[in-house]
């Protein structure tokens, strides 16, 4: 019951029934990746859609210029890979785990007889699809017309909403001081504003000194959420 409560949250999967549930679980196959180990690197074969069972992994990709850009980290529940819906493509990212992860997989084979046998899985990948247009385009506005300021604290609200759905693993709540407990470096913080590492420094040393974050090794605390979201929505002006 535990797996279908799981999958029942992912994207692809929800709304629908426990026995719709359970012809999704069967079709799936288990796919263990160590720490530092891949499930797919950039411009593989585009052969399998997962959802996260356990663990974490971060998405990046490498630009034409060989920067590296870290897109987003998963935690259990998120499904990634969704390219592979489409024949013949290509990941456009690379799926790395930072944490010893399993993940259940479909073939292209499999996902279009669920799509087939299950309406809504195909209604799900739809909406799915215009909801990533739709923060594409919001990325896209970011890195050409807000402020770096604006941008990392935007990123900090992004991790730390994703993270707030997986509670045992990315986020730390404290009775006393209710803090929510990033486990990002600086250098993914800056991969992820588009900015550099020099400058996510700078930034969050501020805020540390401003009240408005803690900062540890590979660990960033937001210790005032409120501010942060005030960061984020200042005009650009």
């Amino acid at each position: 019951m535990k797996d279908l409560t799981l999958l029942a949250r992912s994207v692809p999967f929800v709304g629908l029934n426990d026995d719709e549930l359970q012809r999704v679980l069967a079709l799936a196959r288990l796919y263990s990746v160590k720490r530092g180990e891949f499930f797919y690197h950039q411009d593989d074969e585009a052969k399998l859609l997962y959802v996260l069972k356990e663990g974490r992994l971060k998405v990046t990709q490498i630009g034409m210029e060989g920067r590296q850009v870290v897109h987003n980290f998963f935690g259990p529940g998120d499904m990634f890979g969704g390219i592979a819906v489409l024949p013949g493509a290509t990941y456009p990212t690379a799926a790395e785990a930072v944490e010893d992860s399993v993940a259940y997989g479909w073939d292209g084979a499999a996902v279009y007889r669920l799509m087939e046998e299950v309406p809504t899985v195909a209604r799900n990948f739809v909406i799915h699809l215009a909801e990533r247009v739709i923060f594409l385009q919001d990325r896209v506005r970011e890195l050409t017309s807000e402020r770096v300021e604006q941008r990392l604290a935007r990123t900090l609200l992004r991790v730390a909403h994703q993270a707030s759905d997986h509670p045992q693993k990315d986020v730390d709540l404290d009775e006393k001081r209710p803090e929510i407990t990033l486990a990002l470096s600086r250098q993914d913080l800056a991969e992820m504003s588009g900015t550099t590492l020099y400058t996510v420094s700078r930034i969050l040393t501020r805020w540390e000194q401003q009240g408005l974050v803690t900062l540890g090794r590979e660990r960033v605390g937001i210790a005032d959420l409120e501010g942060l979201e005030q960061l984020a929505e200042e005009s650009s002006d």
